[in-house]
């Protein structure tokens, strides 16, 4: 399971924020410094674990922060203090639909909120929940009834564009009811259009050159035919 530790001070200001995974039989221990300059009173722990096969639940209590030079005066109310189990949420299911150019499988992340006050945090990535292109719907963690989970995807699908969070609230399980299965769309993504090649502005304050007009040659060549025939004239004129 997961266990979330949330400490706020006697001026409201969260001193502790603490998501671990518990993977190991026994009890969990976590321990801090307060700081020297804490704001003497009492301070509230809230704590959340969630499960992927069993039900959820939270907790608190508080303990006092005494002030430098004065003797520490017990809290309010000293326990015990009980944990709220949360009904069993029936199976919750989400489906991939992508679109044509779309292929692959998507990764969601999880984070979870609970209504009656208790703080929102991330899962670890280890409760990652991956969900194939048009494929069979996957399972999210049974978690407990009237958590709300957002689902943000974290690994696309080859070709596609992100689709938006997504927030699921679980629902009481009623007798092995099936819960709803949440539809989640890939689009395409856009095509990439490479730019155009840059128009260099023309520098030195010359012009263009231009190719020259081919009437001035074609004089030219018809002038040499003509004295080449004249000189061939003269010259036959001589020999006779």
């Amino acid at each position: 399971m997961v266990i979330h530790l949330v400490v706020t001070d006697p001026n409201g200001h969260v001193a502790q924020s603490v998501t671990q995974e518990k993977n190991q039989v026994g009890d969990y221990v976590y321990s801090w410094t307060v700081e020297a300059n804490a704001p003497p009173g009492e301070a509230q722990v809230a704590i959340t674990t969630v499960s992927k096969v069993e039900t959820s639940g939270n907790g608190g209590g508080v303990f006092v922060i005494g002030a430098i030079g004065q003797l520490c005066v017990p809290p309010a109310y000293q326990g015990p203090f009980y944990a709220a189990w949360l009904w069993v949420s029936a199976p919750t299911s989400v489906k991939m639909v992508c679109d044509s150019g779309v292929s692959g499988v998507a990764t969601f992340s999880l984070s979870i909120f609970l209504s009656n006050g208790f703080a929102a945090f991330a899962l670890p990535t280890s409760w990652d929940v991956s969900v194939p292109c048009n494929g069979a719907p996957t399972l999210l963690p049974m978690l407990g009834s009237e958590i709300v989970v957002t689902l943000h995807e974290a690994r696309l699908p080859i070709g596609a564009a992100a689709a938006p969070d997504t927030k699921v609230t679980m629902i009481r399980d009623f007798g092995g009811t099936p819960g709803p299965t949440v539809t989640i769309r890939n689009t395409r993504a856009a095509a990439v259009v490479a730019p155009a090649p840059p128009h260099l502005a023309q520098t030195g304050g010359g012009t263009q050159p231009q190719s020259a007009p081919w009437w001035p040659a074609l004089l030219l060549g018809i002038a040499l035919v003509s004295t080449a025939s004249i000189f061939s004239r003269v010259r036959g004129r001589r020999r006779l």
